[in-house]
């Protein structure tokens, strides 16, 4: 079913990024699939061209320019020690810093040809970059082997992040940055996201609110003006901040809470990103993981609003 608002308009891609997905599977033990063979191929195709400047995948080479200091914002300012997460949730988080990913156990899920993983990796943290897509894994091997100083640092894994659940300790922060739109499970997936963060960790979310803007811009717009392949996005899997942040609040055996929701405008004229009060398209979404017994407010809302006012 096509935006109301845009019946009438040609259906075409997003211009954001297109990742590969994943299996996820339910709590219970029952597996439910989300992998689309055919994504995984078409994306499988493009893999030469992941580090490409000028190919499918700049725009979201170019969003590293927000996502990696947001990453890096919620290692200084939501991370938890084990030993605090004990303790109250008022005490406060620490100050953001050049080094605060030294050390951070990072997981990737949807990496792709790693575009996301190798520069967190060279600011220190210790990065699992996970991919359906066996070509993708294997560009952003390839890619990364040309700085050998990152090998003690960054490793990827072609396969699912649900298997990893039974096999890995719990990681500091799970990212999943433009990958729940091509899920088919997204309550499966998002389960999976935050059984795999350790309490104390973060979620750390990018995708695309579903509006009528979201339709016209980030699919019609976008496949018209060439930046992104025919059929990257499908417009009902788009998500609105609310129903994903309802998604984490109950997500199974995790006690959850949004410290932030932010907009991210794309100018498809100088390739720049920006962040905005304003979420029509593209947005991200940081979540904290908390102990049961400090779970946050009757409303999903965080205690703390320093990275909300940022």
């Amino acid at each position: 079913m096509a935006c109301p608002c845009s019946r009438a308009t040609l259906q075409l891609r997003h211009f954001a990024k297109v990742q590969p997905l994943f299996v996820s599977q339910l709590r219970n033990g029952s597996s439910t699939s989300t992998v689309n063979e055919a994504e995984v191929a078409k994306f499988s195709s493009l893999s030469a061209t992941w580090w490409d400047p000028r190919g499918q995948f700049a725009p979201l080479q170019h969003m590293n320019a927000l996502r990696v200091p947001l990453v890096q914002e919620v290692a200084a300012r939501v991370l938890q020690t084990p030993s605090e997460t004990s303790q109250s949730d008022a005490s406060s988080p620490p100050p953001p810093g050049a080094n605060a990913l030294n050390g951070v156990r990072i997981l990737d899920i949807g990496c792709g040809g790693g575009l996301l993983s190798e520069p967190l990796a060279r600011l220190g943290a210790s990065v699992l970059g996970v991919d359906a897509s066996s070509q993708s894994i294997d560009a952003a091997r390839h890619h990364s082997s040309m700085e050998p100083e990152l090998a003690d640092r960054l490793r990827y894994q072609c396969g699912a992040a649900e298997d990893l659940s039974d096999h890995t300790s719990p990681f500091d922060i799970v990212v999943a940055s433009e990958v729940i739109e091509h899920v088919s499970d997204q309550r499966a997936f998002i389960d999976t996201c935050c059984r795999l963060v350790r309490a104390g960790g973060a979620v750390v979310l990018t995708t695309l609110n579903k509006t009528c803007l979201s339709y016209s811009l980030g699919i019609v717009a976008a496949e018209s003006l060439g930046l992104a392949p025919s059929g990257t996005h499908e417009w009902e899997k788009f998500i609105s901040p609310d129903d994903l942040s309802m998604l984490l609040l109950n997500a199974k055996d995790a006690t959850m809470r949004v410290e932030l929701t932010r907009g991210m405008t794309f100018n498809p004229l100088t390739f720049r990103w920006s962040w905005s009060s304003a979420m029509p398209i593209n947005y991200a979404l940081v979540a904290s993981k908390r102990q049961p017994a400090y779970s946050s407010s009757a409303d999903g809302s965080s205690h703390s609003e320093q990275m909300q006012s940022s």
